[in-house]
């Protein structure tokens, strides 16, 4: 089972606050599709954007780094048809200084999953 954006016009949606990057991008993607969402509560949390779903306030759009392991049994997560909803991610590291090993390793292994999951 999967839904499309236009599936959930004029659902009451538990959001992030606007100013989020992960809303901005949801909002945009919406307005693109000359849809308007129903952001009935706003929270800061992705635990308490959970907890207001199980409370039946309403459903959720939330990356699923997000909520990984913050479901329970009451909760499922159903995927977004169409085209992906992707930020771009950096490493951000000083200029003047080398990174510690343990630093390194971290932005190899990062380095190495971008890649493979680019390809």
């Amino acid at each position: 089972m999967s839904l499309a954006l236009v599936d959930l016009r004029g659902l009451p949606l538990v959001s992030l606050p606007g100013a989020s990057r992960t809303r901005r991008l949801i909002d945009s993607t919406a307005a693109s599709a000359r849809l308007d969402l129903k952001h009935v509560v706003v929270v800061s949390l992705f635990t308490t954007m959970l907890a207001f779903v199980r409370a039946g306030i309403g459903i959720a759009i939330a990356p699923k780094s997000g909520v990984a392991g913050l479901l329970g049994k009451q909760l499922k997560a159903v995927p977004l048809r169409g085209k992906p909803l992707v930020r771009d991610l950096g490493i951000v590291a000083l200029k003047e200084r080398e990174p510690t090993i343990a630093a390194a390793e971290l932005m190899a292994v990062i380095r190495q999953s971008w890649n493979r999951d680019l390809d």
